[in-house]
């Protein structure tokens, strides 16, 4: 179960990911696991806030609060521990990336879930504040013209907004969407 699992409140679906015909789903997923893997070690810096290199509970609720959740202690606790292997009281690097081992269909779930988080307004579409909103929240002081700019780079129907499949995109190209702004 990933974090973001633990965040979202909807219904799991049953989709399947689409194949491109000709395409090798094998190497896909190798290149998206890479990209993953990379995007994930990103995740746990922006976690651990101390950067001891360890997840706390509160360092967990720390950033759960930010993102608009108030989990108790308790509740904070019981999720370390169900992530906890070695019995340290947090989460390490290869703890959180055991966690967040996902197939394509749950990491396909997971992305849909985080656009609804972001897509504050509800209107399908993550605008350059809402997407300021959420890399301030991972610790980036992005403006709202970086942010412009980053949307451009996936801005496919060039609307000014990322849609769910352009959200996507970005978040397959793992933390690289961060210096598509440069």
């Amino acid at each position: 179960m990933g974090f973001l699992s633990f965040l979202s409140k909807k219904k799991k679906t049953n989709k399947t990911p689409s194949v491109s015909e000709g395409e090798n789903p094998s190497n896909r997923a190798a290149a998206s696991s890479v990209t993953v893997t990379v995007g994930f070690e990103e995740v746990f810096k922006k976690f651990d806030a101390d950067g001891d290199g360890k997840i706390s509970y509160v360092e967990l609720g720390s950033k759960l609060s930010s993102l608009g959740y108030e989990p108790t202690a308790e509740e904070l606790q019981a999720m370390v521990k169900e992530v906890d292997s070695d019995g340290d009281g947090f989460i390490d690097l290869n703890e959180f990336l055991e966690l967040n081992k996902i197939d394509s269909e749950k990491q396909t779930q997971d992305i849909e879930d985080a656009f609804a988080i972001v897509d504050t307004n509800g209107d399908g579409s993550i605008s350059p504040s809402e997407l300021q909103k959420l890399l301030r929240t991972l610790g980036d002081e992005s403006s709202i013209s970086d942010c412009k700019k980053i949307i451009q780079n996936f801005d496919c129907d060039g609307d000014g907004l990322i849609s769910l499949e352009e959200f996507k995109k970005m978040m397959c190209q793992g933390s690289n969407f961060l210096q598509s702004r440069n």
